[in-house]
């Protein structure tokens, strides 16, 4: 997973900025402890970051941003041919310049995306089919604030700490608060398989679904099948520790 003690990414955007000095203080607060950042945006109204344990694929092209997370695999390509670490940033960055609100609808894999589009004034982040990454976002007045952290999240100065009664329940019930609540008020988890959409124009926040699971039953004999799943299981395995060692 990409969340540890420290916050990975976080960011903001708010029409009403502060002034320098009180931005700095943000961001120092919603900062690594170690204060290492190995990526960092600054406009007008708009502030970006990413930790070093993150080890970001970046895309910067004109007025567009595309920061990934994780371990993603091809993006709306050739499904013969897997995207390299070097391209999946570039992969992804044509799949949403293409308009399609399923833009990420091939994308698998663990992963984490940050959008930012200047033209547009707005900014996507999008989290992989079954969540194992997270991201936290509020609204704050006239702007948004997010993180995958959410000890992160709570260090920004206009967040309220404020106990959602319904969360109480839930985490009794269920031993967990399901997204997209959390235990605080107007505290959100993206969903699995979902990004949302901050348009600093309008001051929305939309949140699409790109991915449902489908149910589909296989044809064939018992055997035949028995013989397929371990091969299956390994191919499975295979994909899902790309680029990790589990061996520490």
């Amino acid at each position: 997973m990409l969340n540890s003690s420290n916050p990975t990414f976080f960011g903001f955007l708010d029409n009403n900025p502060s002034n320098e000095s009180q931005l700095a203080a943000i961001i120092s607060s919603m900062a690594a402890d170690d204060g290492n950042v190995t990526y960092t945006h600054n406009s007008e109204n708009v502030h970006l970051s990413a930790g070093q344990c993150a080890s970001a694929k970046i895309f910067q092209e004109e007025a567009l941003t595309v920061l990934c997370f994780g371990n993603p695999n091809s993006v709306q390509q050739d499904s013969a041919r897997e995207s390299s670490s070097d391209d999946i940033a570039n992969s992804i960055a044509k799949a949403y310049l293409s308009g399609s609100k399923t833009f990420l609808s091939d994308a698998s894999g663990e992963f984490l995306v940050a959008i930012l589009d200047e033209k547009k004034n707005e900014i996507v982040v999008a989290v992989d089919r079954f969540s194992r990454q997270q991201v936290y976002y509020s609204t704050i007045g006239n702007g948004l604030v997010f993180s995958d952290s959410l000890e992160c999240l709570l260090r920004h100065p206009k967040i309220q700490r404020t106990v959602r009664p319904q969360a109480i329940y839930d985490y009794l019930y269920f031993h967990m608060v399901p997204a997209p609540g959390t235990i605080y008020q107007d505290i959100h988890k993206l969903p699995a398989g979902s990004y949302f959409k901050f348009s600093a124009n309008t001051n929305r926040c939309e949140v699409t679904r790109y991915w449902a699971p489908e149910f589909n039953e296989l044809s064939g004999s018992v055997e035949q099948l028995r013989t397929d799943l371990v091969p299956a299981l390994r191919s499975a395995v295979d994909k899902a520790c790309k680029g990790r060692d589990y061996t520490k």
